[in-house]
């Protein structure tokens, strides 16, 4: 995988193509994964991979992946989440950085390991992002917090961003507002990324 390498990965039904690409990192590494889910749901399926597991099979069977820093998820997706991983896992709940900032919360992210960054838009408010899932309530500045603490205290290894409402939503006035949204907040996600990136001389 090389470096700074970023990718949309599409509608958040897609997040499971997380799981293939952080496959292919050959060295120990954390994932810091931004979502109001956890993305740690038990299969009901045998070896199915979806959105809703993604994460939890990437613990499961990636050796290279020590931890993951889940962040905007509700406190009590915690208990939630399988045992087997629990330990592994350090939540960054809503309620948590609603109380305090969000770079004091991303300050205590480990230093020690490279970084893998996943991105669900729906970790956002409505306000700056519409998608076909619950909503948490982070800002996109929040978000780029964390990102810029990643870029200057760490080595990041690759971003992906997902999330947006489906183009096959009938409402055709909401899906033109909500791609109004999301092509905005894709953008400063974007720029804020390619800015921190720019600055370490790490092209696009």
């Amino acid at each position: 995988m090389c470096q700074g390498s970023r990718d949309f990965l599409d509608a958040g039904d897609f997040h499971y193509v997380s799981k293939l690409t952080t496959d292919l990192v050959e060295e120990p590494f954390r994932l810091v994964l931004v979502d109001h889910h956890t993305d740690m749901q038990e299969s009901q399926v045998p070896c199915g991979l979806s959105c809703g597991n993604w994460a939890l099979e990437a613990l499961r069977e990636n050796r290279n992946l020590v931890s993951c820093i889940l962040i905007g998820p509700p406190q009590e997706a915690l208990q939630t989440i399988p045992e087997d991983v629990r330990g592994r896992v350090r939540l960054f709940s809503q309620e948590i950085l609603e109380k305090k900032c969000a770079a004091k919360e991303a300050g205590q992210i480990p230093e020690d390991l490279p970084y893998y960054l996943s991105i669900d838009k729906d970790a956002l408010d409505p306000a700056y992002c519409l998608t076909d899932w619950d909503q948490g309530e982070l800002t996109v500045n929040q978000i780029c917090t964390v990102i810029q603490f990643l870029q200057q205290h760490g080595r990041v290894l690759g971003i992906d961003i997902c999330g947006r409402l489906p183009e096959h939503t009938g409402d055709v006035e909401k899906l033109l507002a909500a791609r109004r949204k999301n092509i905005r907040s894709s953008k400063m996600l974007y720029d804020f990324i390619e800015r921190g990136f720019a600055r370490r001389g790490i092209a696009a």
